[in-house]
């Protein structure tokens, strides 16, 4: 038994190789019968085996059609193939050629004056270049040693909140000439009137309560101010700080309490050689009053544009408007008092005046005249040793220099 069942194994196994083997090619013979039909050319006309069925070749599509009793390709019929669905290439930004910022323009310095052979071709940067010295005297300015005494009537509010810097800013800017040790300055309203008086009884060796009063008259005209210089050699200035012009820009500036400061150093040399039983040559109000105004104002408007602005339509409107002319302007030169009815001409008119001085020799020109009168050197006789001009000479040329910007 074990012999022929070792004998039959071998037998199976070769059977069931045929059988594998007839099923392979079975599938392969399948195989072959069902190749896609485009594997070949399709020609017209030739057999297929099924009306419906189609086929592509060659870009065109071919359809098994029944021709009597046959089946036969179709004519073949072009078709477009639809490229796959690629994600759409982003577009290429385009990029715009840099486009430079249009420059702001800048300010172009006028020419500064030299003498007066050249004021009036250069008359147009007199007003900035006045500014600038100032401006840069400020930013390198000295330290003055004075007390400052600073009173508030009961019923008074500062238009300017901190006067004191406003008076050292001044003594500071001119540290290198001489000035008083102690400065009172006196602040009041129409109904602090008589505590004012009274105050300046107390504390001055000659009282002024004339002065004082011509400060505040009114009620609806107390804006006025005054600065003097005892036989002590105390600085006293009374400024009424009224409510009712508490608005307007100069009196929260400092610009007031920085003009009245400056009186006392135009003072203090002819007060001292006075004392001294010196003759004195006083200096024309529009030189007074007309330092002070460019003074203040040129310090305390940082700004040129606003500095410009102010004297268009404050300080200097008049001139503006009714086109003062060099006889205008001259006129008001020789007439050398603050005390007439056009009294603000000094001030205003003396303002240019000064610029163009300063320009010429610089800021401290202004108390160079103070000094040299303390020495009785008369105006005239000072102006031309500071200028080497005459004073006939110079008037008309600065009179015209003066005018050009209101024509």
């Amino acid at each position: 038994m074990l012999t022929t069942m070792k004998s039959m194994k071998p037998m199976m196994g070769i059977k069931i190789i045929k059988k594998i083997a007839g099923v392979v090619s079975l599938s392969i013979v399948l195989a072959l019968a069902n190749i896609s039909p485009s594997l070949a050319s399709i020609k017209v006309g030739s057999a297929c085996k099924k009306a419906g069925i189609t086929t592509l070749d060659s870009g065109k599509k071919y359809t098994c059609i029944k021709q009597g009793k046959k089946f036969v390709w179709s004519k073949g019929v072009v078709v477009k193939v639809n490229p796959p669905n690629l994600p759409s290439p982003s577009p290429t930004p385009t990029i715009a050629p840099a486009v430079s910022p249009t420059p702001t323009p800048s300010f172009i310095e006028p020419v500064r004056a030299k003498s007066f052979s050249d004021l009036i071709e250069n008359s147009d940067g007199l007003t900035y270049w006045a500014w600038k010295l100032t401006q840069e005297r400020m930013r390198n300015s000295g330290n003055a040693n004075v007390e400052f005494i600073i009173d508030v009537g009961p019923n008074t509010k500062l238009n300017f909140i901190n006067p004191e810097k406003a008076f050292q800013d001044v003594a500071n800017f001119y540290s290198s000439f001489e000035q008083v040790t102690k400065y009172h300055a006196v602040f009041f309203d129409y109904k602090d009137l008589q505590w004012a008086i009274d105050l300046d009884q107390k504390n001055s060796f000659n009282p002024r309560p004339s002065e004082i009063l011509k400060s505040c008259l009114i009620q609806s005209q107390c804006n006025g101010g005054n600065a003097y210089i005892d036989n002590r050699l105390t600085g006293f200035t009374y400024i009424a700080s009224s409510t009712i012009f508490s608005n307007e820009k100069i009196r929260r500036m400092g610009i007031v309490e920085a003009h009245e400061y400056f009186h006392t150093i135009q003072f203090l040399p002819s007060i001292k050689s006075q004392q001294k039983g010196k003759s004195v040559a006083w200096m024309p109000d529009w030189i007074r009053e007309g330092s002070a105004q460019w003074l203040s104002t040129s310090m305390y408007f940082k700004d040129f544009e606003e500095l410009m602005n102010y004297q268009r339509t404050d300080s200097e409107n008049d001139l503006y408007r009714n086109k003062f002319t060099a006889n205008d302007v001259e006129n008001v030169l020789t007439d050398n008092s603050a005390s007439n009815n056009n009294g603000w001409l000094a001030y205003n008119v003396g303002a240019k005046a000064m610029e163009a001085l300063v320009v010429l020799k610089g800021v401290d020109v202004v108390l160079d005249f103070y000094v040299e009168g303390s020495k009785g050197i008369a105006f005239e006789t000072t102006f031309e040793n500071i200028f080497g001009i005459s004073w006939a000479k110079a008037k008309p040329i600065l009179a015209t220099a003066i005018s050009k910007k209101y024509k």
